[in-house]
């Protein structure tokens, strides 16, 4: 397991040492490592849960911190109603023209999920790309709210679709 927290604003004014990071981050597992050229990692991570980081103080090169996990608070209804899960699900199949295999693999992520959160969040790992946003989805407490966020970038990216297709579809 590893957390991945991001960077809190200023962190450039530290990186060489120990930048300040978010307290609420992505807890998941390694699912590849590539050695690359100058004998770093690039690595893929799977997003299994969001968690609270109590930063311990370290003597190791790395990080290491106290994880709890970073629950919901609606009380759980949006987990019994299914009509914006759904909602999310529709968006994924309206980009099959335009993503093929890969909108077939984010259906699978979802549907895979134990349950809607965490579907939800595994979604999100994969679609959102704007570090505020992916910052704020980590860390709502609601479940409506994080469906919300991940329906709006998945109807960005379908507008961004159907404006290229239109765009290339216009007559010259």
């Amino acid at each position: 397991w590893i957390a991945v927290p991001t960077l809190s604003p200023g962190w450039r004014d530290d990186y060489e040492g120990a930048p300040a990071v978010e307290e609420v981050a992505t807890v998941g597992l390694l699912t590849k490592a590539t050695l690359r050229d100058d004998e770093n990692y690039d690595v893929v991570i799977r997003g299994e849960m969001r968690a609270l980081l109590e930063e311990e103080s370290t003597t190791n090169l790395y990080r290491m911190a106290r994880v709890t996990p970073w629950l919901d608070t609606d009380g759980g209804e949006w987990l019994s109603d299914a009509s914006g899960y759904l909602t999310l699900l529709q968006l994924v199949s309206s980009l099959s023209p335009f993503m093929g295999e890969t909108a077939v693999e984010m259906a699978n992520l979802v549907q895979s999920a134990p349950d809607r959160s965490i579907g939800v969040y595994r979604l999100a790992s994969v679609i959102v790309q704007d570090t505020n946003r992916r910052q704020r989805l980590l860390q709502t407490h609601r479940l409506d709210e994080r469906i919300a966020l991940v329906a709006e970038v998945l109807s960005e990216a379908l507008a961004m679709a159907l404006g290229a297709t239109w765009q290339t579809d216009l007559p010259t």
